[in-house]
């Protein structure tokens, strides 16, 4: 028998059962904590930036103006490159910059099949083959999925697991210094491009006009005596698109200003277009010239 006034003898190991929640709250919170979709998904729209410009240099120059089969040659490449990456390092560069680590269950790296499936299941559900308006109904189910659920349905099925840990302030300056320069190098370079290939066929296609207009009149190039606008002072004509007000094209190396004025007729008379004008300058540098006449 106890002593009246002693306690009744308590099992430390009780607290501890109270404690502890229920095997099935446990996972619920470790799989909550894993829960960042933000940063899954910054993590493969930097891929995106990453491996996009770097194939549309690679591939730009080989299909031209065939973008629609540059889209899908992108796409599979992209696939492919995340497929080995996933089963051999178990990170892309997004991944790996932003500490989302993809892992089987028993925290091993995924053979190719299973990155393979996992990755043809991303660009399916998740991302619906980047589809227009689609691919945003397809993120938002995703997220609602991922959000709720605490696992994406490709994950699931894959029984794959994706965590995270915490991402240092340096890799995310890093990560936005790596979107910005590579999305700007993408809008300039291809900018640059389409200039240099503008200019180069409005002087083509002037020049054909030029030719156009002196064998209507009956007049031999050689009797315009050009001059090197480097070299000499040159008479230029500019055109213009008189309703819309804008700047279509010039052409320089003209000694006197009736060349200038009769080219610049001659042309837009073989054009036959009744909205273009021209004037004429000299010594011009781009737009800027000496003094200008009609």
């Amino acid at each position: 028998m106890q002593p009246p006034n002693q306690e009744p003898h308590s099992d430390p190991t009780d607290t501890m059962r109270d404690e502890t929640p229920p095997p099935e709250e446990a996972t619920s919170a470790t799989k909550k904590s894993q829960v960042r979709p933000w940063v899954r998904f910054f993590a493969r729209n930097l891929d995106f930036v990453i491996f996009g410009a770097l194939l549309s240099l690679f591939l730009q120059p080989i299909f031209g103006s065939h973008h629609f089969i540059a889209i899908i040659t992108s796409i599979f490449l992209y696939m492919c490159i995340e497929i080995v990456l996933l089963a051999t390092w178990g990170y892309t560069p997004g991944k790996w910059l932003l500490h989302v680590k993809v892992r089987d269950q028993s925290g091993k790296l995924l053979t190719y099949q299973a990155a393979a499936m996992r990755a043809f299941r991303v660009w399916v559900f998740g991302i619906a083959f980047g589809i227009p308006l689609i691919i945003y109904v397809a993120n938002y189910i995703a997220y609602r999925r991922l959000t709720q659920k605490g696992i994406t349905s490709w994950d699931q099925e894959g029984q794959i697991s994706v965590t995270h840990s915490e991402i240092e302030l340096y890799r995310k300056l890093i990560a936005i210094a790596i979107a910005a320069i590579v999305t700007i190098v993408a809008i300039v370079i291809p900018t640059i491009r389409a200039v240099k290939m503008y200019d180069e066929l409005k002087t083509e296609v002037y020049s054909e006009i030029e030719k156009q207009a002196l064998q209507e009149q009956s007049v031999k190039p050689s009797q315009l005596a050009p001059c090197d606008p480097s070299t000499s002072q040159c008479w230029t004509y500019f055109i213009y698109d008189n309703d819309k007000k804008a700047f279509i094209g010039h052409q320089g190396g003209y000694k006197t200003l009736d060349q200038c004025r009769f080219l610049a007729q001659s042309l837009i008379k073989t054009a036959n277009s009744q909205n273009l004008d021209y004037i004429c300058g000299f010594n011009c540098v781009g737009k800027k010239c000496e003094k200008t006449s009609k």
